[in-house]
């Protein structure tokens, strides 16, 4: 810095600053190309967007408990069902030598899938586009709910596969690589998702015809051999079919069986969309869609039983097709869903409610459609350069991706556009975005400058960014079926084996069997008292049902106001041949639990609760 008379001359200030904001600049951009710099921080923002999953979120319901029987028998007897995702089940049996505890092995199997995939993204991303586009495109699929905070962790999982079957395509090296791709493609149509197949089928054409291109254009001292083909395909796939035989071998469920198994699968799947879809249509039917759609196939297609796709269409053509039509509307809603988690429309696209009629929807799908549309117009008038410059040496994986993606219009036709099916379409148009937005900044010099401080907006992303499941008051919210868990699995032991429970509780009796494991039935839960005789004694309307074990809290007690002549039970439970066993008083919950007394060896006896009983 020069410096005269000890004073500093304004263009020497302005030399020196200058100088310094270059050296930062420089410094900056070189970060935004270092690939450590982007999985550390793209790791980061999703650590802290899910963080606080594990005291926030309830015990995963629905399907994931029935896979949780599959994960067990995995753990236990290394035994699956290849019917339902069997890969994603042993995966989550595996996690089961580390802890038992449904809770924490669910929580735990879920933050794998997300940070695993997320990691898997920016790597396909990178190989996509631009370092700095790349960080950004992932980044916007870490934020979403849609995609971590989902329903079914089977769904997640389900794009593992498909990542790295993409992956091995841009690496774009050899025939090994393709022959590896369609093999994992392989295995996961047959052992997580069935409708892969599809993509299975469309990716080993573009590998044919691949294939020929780069053979008629290479020298004649390059060529491939047949045999390097047949290797290159055959010894990756023949590795595939070993795994899906192995996956067979440890099935519980084989030929013929496995036909029935299968054809029971879609068909109960059939009916419950076929219903869903048309109490949407329909709001005044107001039956249940997943437990009450017989009736509605019986009204429609003339079986009380579920159907196959192809015996709905051959029965009932016109309803099948007023059907599909109705999922191909929700189409607008399920991209704007699985791409910012809300929808402009008024109608769900999803089986549980979305955030919809939402303004910002409608302005987010509009700057999407612009960044596609002037970005596409660019890229497809310099085509020439942007094919030589870029696009060439990725072509082979954008169309393995464009393969996985056209799974969706079957998927949509025959289910809905629901986001957690549609994960592969979604991270396809999230990199074509990131493709357009590349090839507008590329003309723009101002945004090119710009691009320099990528690495400390990235920073300024991951400090900024908000956790998704503390809520604003800041305190624990209720979790019923992990309450309703840890409250009944200290008796798994006790009422499992030989005298198998048969339960009767407030809810979630088919997640309470399936994550105790020790030999529940489902048992009943309070809606049995919708038709409950108002002068049957409460000891005799359980008898009816074979009742054994009854666990009692709040929810209970309408059904007491209904019937007052049931707390003649809970004031003397031994008079009707039932202890209490277990209970607790709270200033908000109460809560207990009553066990038949059946002749039981001694050391099956269960000692009773101390404290009186009483009904919550």
């Amino acid at each position: 810095m020069s410096i005269i008379s000890g004073k500093m001359y304004p263009s020497t200030v302005f030399t020196t600053v200058f100088g310094k904001l270059a050296k930062s600049t420089g410094a900056l951009s070189s970060l935004g190309q270092r690939a450590w710099f982007h999985y550390l921080t793209i790791f980061l923002l999703q650590l802290k967007v899910v963080w606080g999953v594990w005291k926030y979120h309830d015990l995963s319901s629905g399907d994931t408990s029935n896979y949780f029987v599959d994960a067990y028998n995995w753990y236990a007897h290394l035994s699956i069902n290849i019917v339902w995702s069997p890969l994603y089940a042993a995966f989550y049996g595996t996690l089961l030598h580390f802890t038992t505890d449904a809770y924490y092995v669910t929580v735990i199997h879920r933050l794998i899938i997300i940070f695993l995939l997320v990691m898997m993204i920016l790597s396909l991303m990178r190989r996509l586009l631009p370092p700095n586009i790349a960080w950004f495109m992932t980044a916007w699929w870490a934020i979403l709910p849609v995609n971590f905070n989902v329903l079914y962790e089977v769904h997640l999982f389900a794009v593992i596969p498909v990542l790295a079957a993409w992956l091995l395509m841009l690496r774009n090296r050899s025939p090994w690589d393709r022959g590896g791709a369609l093999a994992i493609l392989l295995v996961s149509a047959f052992l997580v998702r069935n409708e892969i197949i599809v993509a299975v089928l469309i990716l080993f054409l573009i590998c044919i015809w691949w294939e020929m291109r780069l053979r008629q254009r290479a020298t004649a001292s390059h060529v491939v051999s047949l045999s390097t083909y047949l290797q290159a395909y055959g010894a990756p796939i023949l590795l595939a079919v070993t795994l899906i035989v192995f996956a067979y071998t440890h099935s519980r469920v084989q030929f013929p069986a496995l036909l029935d198994c299968f054809a029971d699968k879609h068909s109960s799947n059939m009916c419950q969309v076929y219903a869903y879809n048309y109490q949407q249509r329909h709001p005044e039917w107001n039956k249940n869609p997943f437990s009450e759609c017989d009736d509605l196939m019986e009204r429609d297609f003339g079986e009380k039983k579920s159907l196959s796709l192809s015996e709905m269409v051959k029965r009932n053509p016109k309803a099948v097709l007023k059907s599909v039509l109705w999922s191909f509307s929700l189409v607008p809603a399920g991209i704007q869903v699985l791409l910012f988690d809300v929808a402009s429309g008024s109608i769900t696209p999803d089986y549980v409610p979305v955030n919809v009629n939402a303004p910002l929807a409608l302005t987010l799908s509009t700057i999407l459609l612009t960044v596609l549309t002037v970005g596409g117009l660019r890229l497809y008038t310099e085509r020439r350069y942007w094919w030589d410059f870029w696009l060439e040496a990725r072509a082979v994986g954008w169309l393995a991706m464009a393969a996985v993606a056209l799974v969706a219009l079957p998927v949509i036709a025959a289910e809905r556009p629901r986001p957690e099916y549609l994960y592969p379409l979604g991270i396809f148009l999230m990199a074509c975005t990131g493709m357009c937005l590349f090839a507008i900044i590329r003309r723009w010099a101002v945004l090119d400058r710009l691009a320099r401080w990528a690495p400390l907006l990235i920073l300024i992303i991951v400090i900024s960014a908000p956790s998704f499941y503390p809520p604003p008051n800041n305190k624990e919210q209720p979790r019923p079926l992990l309450q309703l868990y840890r409250r009944l699995s200290p008796f798994a032991d006790a009422m499992g084996g030989k005298y198998a429970t048969n339960p009767l509780m407030s809810r979630y009796r088919w997640e309470i069997a399936f994550y105790i494991q020790s030999g529940w039935t489902p048992g009943f839960d309070y809606t049995i008292f919708n038709d409950a005789p108002q002068d049957m004694a409460l000891a005799d309307f359980l008898e009816k049902y074979g009742i054994n074990f009854f666990y009692v809290d709040k929810a209970f007690e309408p059904i007491l106001k209904t019937h007052p002549q049931y707390q003649t039970f809970f004031n003397s439970p031994q008079s009707f041949n039932w202890k209490m066993i277990a209970h607790e008083e709270a200033q908000d919950d109460r809560w207990a639990i009553y066990k038949k007394i059946t002749e039981v060896t001694p050391d099956q006896q269960i000692a009773p609760a101390t404290g009186a009983s009483a009904a919550p």
